[in-house]
């Protein structure tokens, strides 16, 4: 630092910092659906957007990711912690596509 002064910082304190993806999803990079394994993904939640601001994105992100038959590499958090998922698009009978986020468990 500058000034030479060092601030130790206790584990308590760390851990109530805010993380950047507490309240919104980071998409970190894109996959060809075709890629995923099945297997490998744990199970899926569906995503809805918090208010009008984020339903527009969230639309969009959802078409473009069926249209290009991608997926999306998310970070986000989960119980207190950042972990990275899968953001996919499902469609199940005659209910209109939905983005999901298929957790990845360590």
């Amino acid at each position: 630092m500058a000034g030479g002064l060092i601030i130790p910082l206790t584990d308590e304190e760390l851990r109530q910092l805010p993380l950047p993806t507490a309240r919104a999803i980071e998409l970190v990079g894109f996959l060809p659906t075709a890629d995923v394994d099945p297997i490998r993904i744990g199970p899926g939640y569906y995503l809805q957007p918090q208010g009008s601001v984020a339903a527009k994105p969230h639309v969009l992100l959802r078409q473009a990711l069926q249209r290009a038959a991608k997926v999306a590499v998310a970070r986000y958090v989960w119980h207190g912690r950042e972990r990275l998922g899968l953001l996919r698009v499902q469609r199940r009978g005659d209910h209109p596509a939905r983005a999901v986020v298929a957790r990845r468990d360590p």
